[in-house]
């Protein structure tokens, strides 16, 4: 986290120091507890970090779309193993984008 954080602020993107919302099972938003991470915040990691190892392709509008559905079935799938969506994600979403990419 330290290294995209740090890249960030390098790449002149501004990190808002909001309250970060998302709904609960009541569809009532709420505030996350300190050093919780909303799922935007995570997918929007996973595109920066393929953005900046694939410069050639870097972030094309719709990419968001392909991760979204990739990210939320490995979050949800077991509970057990949510800890590793973000890695599990970022592997399928590289590896279909190679498949994309080369057709």
């Amino acid at each position: 986290k330290q290294w995209y954080q740090r890249r960030v602020r390098e790449s002149g993107r501004s990190e808002l120091k909001k309250p970060k919302k998302k709904y609960n099972d009541d569809d009532a938003y709420q505030i996350l507890p300190e050093g919780q991470e909303a799922h935007w915040e995570v997918c929007e990691r996973i595109l920066f970090i393929f953005a900046r190892l694939n410069p050639g392709i870097s972030y094309v509008q719709g990419m968001n779309e392909i991760l979204g559905p990739i990210y939320y079935t490995f979050v949800t799938d077991n509970r057990e193993n949510e800890q590793f969506a973000e890695a599990d994600a970022f592997f399928c979403f590289t590896g279909l984008m190679s498949e994309i990419k080369d057709n």
